[in-house]
């Protein structure tokens, strides 16, 4: 995958799995940081960068969701004002 529309589109699919089996991953993984590809979890763990440094040394040059379950289900969006709101 090369370009951003399939980067997008990977990882809406990616969450879209997340979401509609929302409840079957949390109850195998708690609250641990899932890894998924392909529509599956194929590793988690409590520390999200040693799964992370996992992944990514797995999985070099491909595409994975690394992500809490309640990031995925509750994204929040930090709002930072721009120098303009602030003045």
């Amino acid at each position: 995958m090369g370009n951003e529309e399939e980067s997008t589109r990977f990882f809406d699919e990616q969450k879209r799995y997340v979401t509609e089996n929302q409840d079957a991953i949390r109850n195998q993984y708690g609250t641990d940081y899932i890894a998924v590809k392909d529509r599956k979890v194929i590793d988690h763990d409590k520390n999200e960068i040693a799964l992370a440094l996992r992944v990514e040394q797995q999985f070099r040059h491909e595409l994975v969701l690394v992500s809490s379950l309640e990031d995925i289900l509750h994204p929040h969006i930090d709002h930072l004002e721009s120098p303009e709101e602030g003045s």
